[in-house]
């Protein structure tokens, strides 16, 4: 499974003919020799060399765990005669020439830590003839072994408590171990563990170090031996050698080592150690203490950092490894008196509800005399009030948590009574009694259902927890006031308010309060006649939104029509003798009276969907009123179908020419009115807004019209219900 890399060629000094028939030599070397960690793989490279004076055949090279490349000749075939030798030839190893085989072998496996050796063994068979080449002797081997040493740093950290529980304000204490678990030795470990406390460690063996081996230098002259100052306390004792020169951090401070370097200085002669590091196999103890430290389980982690070590040689720097970072978390019990603390926490949900008027101060009809050509549109102002009232409120409970500590160092049953003081009519519900382990804790749930929301400030939790410890009873309580965050749900907290003039709506803005719109409206003077405009004003919420008691969310429509006065009548013909006089309308008026025959008025009011969706079928509803005092005579409506919308069925009663769609309704009578409707389907790929327009036309009144706009959405999913007023 090794990788093979490009073979090498080494150059080897040939044999002569004071050499052996046929003699191999095999070497083996790895590169690099020691392996850092992270290292991918390592390069192993076989020579084998011709050392005898015959050429050798049938070379065979075997590396157990090796895929060795072709081999590389270095060209050296010569065994010194001056003639060409067939050991030249390919295949054939000639005297003192070296072949040279590589390969490369995968060592990311934790298998391969530690020595990795390799054994190659070569085998040949020499050449007795020239020219013919003829094999023959017996078959010539050799072998060589090598070995490279793979390092895998490794560190094994453990964290415990000193003892399974603590009391309430006793110091703990943590137990820290780490052991070298890797091949190589490592820098002294360093620990961070937030509010802890650590001594110095305890080893299982003294430090090791790269070398025990004593480091001198001698100055140039020697110094005369002098008196040296020691530690008061070892100068009391009487000089004796000291078993080890050098401090290595096992036993600092000994007043063996003061004397041992104290004699080295008045000899000129400075030890110094190699750095301390944790061998591979060594552990170190720590201990820790923490105060402080809260009720319940505590747990802590400690994080342990060290680098590889390695013995650095001049001008030979050592390569780069990664640093090893390794954590372990350890957890102890603090216990307490046994507790009971609770969480209480209203809830409830509160509708809105919502009312809209519209009004406007302008009486109408508003009438421009024929003879004010100047005036061609009126504004009329509009009042939009919105009213916000709170409604009622449901869905009233209170709920929490109860939370039970058990001190003890045996399991206790517990028992749960909950109750609300300050409310009447609640109906609670509680866990049922559970056990909680040995200095363990336990949470009850528990929720009251209450008929409305109390005052703040008036409603309190209170729980008992009851259990019994070596046959006696126990009981702990514990309260907590009633929390009123306000509601958890709100429904139509907040509406949108909609104008909506002549079928077309206009949003006016969202509030969540009560508040006053205030809206101009411009209308066109028509040149003879009068115009209807039908206005309303409506708020859009949750579909849980409620009107206030005597306020709609949808205002009754605010009717006002905008006419332009008829042109005065010319005088009117003799009337004939005995008879009424004719007007130059061709009605009558009464004899001698002066008065003006009644006349018909058409209005046209038109509804139908604000929102629709592309591809939905639509119904738009369309009604003529005669609001004058005279019939009207030869009434014909008529609707203009929208672009993108098209008949989805036949009306009744109608006739469809070009888009167009006409009723012929005849005489309406004062006050009367005639309604027709029309269903139309909205094409698949249309969107926006769309506005339907209907007339209406007699032959003794003015014209009227009347529009609905529909806001359409392009297709998204289901087709969705038209939304209507």
């Amino acid at each position: 499974g090794a990788a093979l890399a490009a073979p090498v060629t080494a150059v080897a000094s040939g044999g002569g003919h004071g050499a052996p028939d046929g003699d191999l030599a095999v070497s083996v070397r790895p590169v690099p020799r020691v392996v850092p960690a992270g290292t991918a793989s390592v390069t192993w490279t076989v020579v084998v060399e011709n050392e005898g004076w015959r050429p050798l055949a049938d070379v065979q090279v075997d590396a157990p765990g090796l895929a060795l490349g072709p081999p590389v000749p270095d060209g050296g075939c010569d065994d010194g005669d001056g003639k060409e030798d067939p050991g030249c030839a390919p295949g054939v190893l000639g005297p003192g020439e070296a072949w040279t085989y590589t390969a490369a072998q995968d060592v990311a496996r934790p298998a391969d830590c530690g020595r990795l050796a390799v054994t190659a063994t070569a085998t040949a068979i020499p050449v007795r003839r020239r020219g013919h080449m003829r094999h023959g002797g017996a078959p010539v081997t050799d072998s060589a072994t090598a070995a490279a040493f793979v390092r895998c740093p490794d560190l094994t950290v453990v964290k415990r408590a000193a003892k399974d529980g603590y009391a309430n304000g006793e110091t703990v204490t943590w137990i820290v171990t780490v052991t070298n678990s890797g091949n190589v030795p490592v820098t002294p470990p360093v620990l961070t563990d937030p509010g802890v406390t650590f001594a110095a460690p305890v080893s299982d063996a003294p430090m090791s170090s790269f070398s025990r081996k004593r480091v001198t230098r001698r100055t140039a002259k020697p110094a005369p031996k002098r008196a040296t100052s020691l530690d008061p306390a070892c100068a009391a004792t009487s000089p004796q050698p000291a078993a080890e020169d050098c401090d290595d951090g096992d036993a600092p401070g000994a007043c063996e080592e003061q004397r041992a370097m104290s004699r080295a200085r008045a000899h000129g002669i400075v030890r110094r150690c190699a750095p301390p590091v944790l061998a591979p196999g060594e552990t170190l103890t720590y201990t820790g203490t923490q105060a402080g430290v809260a009720c319940g389980t505590v747990t802590n982690t400690v994080t342990v950092t060290a680098s590889p070590a390695w013995r650095v040689r001049r001008h030979r720097p050592a390569p780069a490894e990664q640093p090893l970072t390794r954590s372990a978390t350890g957890e102890t019990f603090v216990s307490c008196p046994a507790t009971v603390t609770t969480t209480a926490t209203l809830a409830y949900t509160r509708a809105y509800a919502w009312g809209v008027t519209k009004q406007t101060p302008v009486a109408s009809p508003i009438t421009v005399p024929a003879t004010d050509t100047a005036t061609t549109a009126v504004t009329v102002p509009y009042a939009i009030a919105v009213t916000k009232t709170v409604g009622a409120d449901s869905n009233v409970a209170v709920a929490g948590g109860v939370t039970v500590s058990n001190p003890y160092p045996v399991p206790l049953n517990v028992t749960i009574s909950d109750d609300l003081v300050g409310v009447a009519g609640e109906t609670c519900r509680v866990d049922p009694a559970a056990e909680i382990p040995a200095s363990g804790s336990r949470v009850f749930t528990y929720s009251c259902a209450l008929a409305s929301v109390p005052a703040a400030g008036t409603a309190r939790n209170v729980a008992t927890a009851s259990f019994q410890v070596d046959g006696v009873a126990v009981s702990v309580s514990g309260g907590a006031d009633v929390v009123d965050n306000g509601p958890t749900a709100r429904v139509s907290d907040t509406v949108t308010v909609i104008d909506v003039v002549d079928g077309a709506p206009e949003v006016l803005g969202t509030t969540s309060a009560s508040q006053s719109f205030a809206k101009d409206r411009r209308y066109p003077v028509p040149a003879a006649g009068c115009d209807t405009h039908v206005n309303t004003a409506r708020v859009e919420g949750s579909s849980l939104l409620q009107p206030v008691a005597g306020l709609p969310v949808v205002t009754p429509p605010v009717v006002v029509q905008v006419c332009r006065e008829a042109p005065p009548t010319p005088a009117a013909p003799a009337a004939p003798a005995g008879g009424p006089a004719p007007t130059s309308s061709g009605a009558v008026t009464g004899a001698g009276t002066g008065r003006v025959a009644p006349r018909a008025r058409l209005v046209v009011a038109k509804s139908g969907p604000v929102a629709a969706v592309a591809g939905q079928v639509v119904r738009y509803t369309i009604t003529v009123r005669n609001t004058g005092r005279a019939a009207a005579r030869g009434v014909v409506l008529r609707d203009v179908l929208p672009r993108g919308l098209s008949l989805a069925a036949r009306a009744r009663g109608a006739t469809v020419s070009r888009g167009t769609v006409r009723w012929k309704v005849g005489t309406l009578a004062a006050g009367g009115s005639r309604t027709v409707r029309v269903t139309l389907r909205i094409g698949r790929s249309i969107s926006g807004r769309r506005c339907n327009v209907a007339t209406a036309t007699a032959s003794n009144a003015a014209g009227a019209r009347g529009t609905r706009c529909t806001r359409i959405a392009a297709i998204a999913g289901a087709l969705q219900p038209a939304v209507t007023e």
